[in-house]
């Protein structure tokens, strides 16, 4: 049993210096990219709230539009709106979720 405590002793050492590391690192650059990032209004909360909500709400804005157009495309095709349907309906939520920089809220 020896063997064991001293390996999960040393697990301990290593994911303390682990995380110590990327604390120093973290509080070393992130001043620097804050006044970077000041100009342009994008925060590391933008970042994160786009990457876990938006994005993913932008993929399923896809999927629904993909579904919408193929619902509505007999319609859109003999009233001659197709392109229309295209834009509103895939195009813009595309662009929405995979055009757009990371953070940019629109």
């Amino acid at each position: 049993m020896e063997g064991g405590v001293g390996m999960i002793h040393d697990v301990k050492k290593f994911v303390a210096v682990v995380l110590m590391a990327v604390f120093l690192l973290t509080t070393a650059v992130a001043p620097a990219l804050a006044s970077s990032k000041e100009e342009t209004g994008e925060t590391y909360a933008s970042f994160l709230g786009d990457f876990i909500i938006l994005r993913p709400l932008g993929m399923l804005a896809q999927v629904a539009g993909l579904g919408l157009f193929i619902a509505t495309f007999p319609v859109a095709a003999i009233s001659g709106n197709t392109e229309k349907a295209v834009e509103k309906l895939i195009k813009e939520p595309a662009k929405f979720t995979w055009k757009r920089p990371l953070g940019q809220l629109p």
